[in-house]
């Protein structure tokens, strides 16, 4: 199975966690959490790509 990979960049903000991923439209995420970062961006990844989230890697970039 070939898996797909997702970027995105994380940074750290007054508000929360700013996600952005160019792979997907650009993207952008506010995250208020750092323990529901992956799990908030793999569900919101797995919509806009219609993929299941079992089927791709993120990749975080902390700035």
């Amino acid at each position: 199975m070939i898996r797909t990979k997702f970027f995105a960049t994380v940074t750290n903000t007054a508000e929360g966690l700013e996600v952005t991923s160019p792979d997907l439209d650009n993207l952008y995420i506010l995250v208020k959490d750092k323990s529901e970062l992956e799990s908030q961006c793999r569900r919101i990844f797995a919509e806009m790509s219609e993929l299941s989230p079992d089927c791709f890697d993120l990749q975080f970039i902390f700035n």
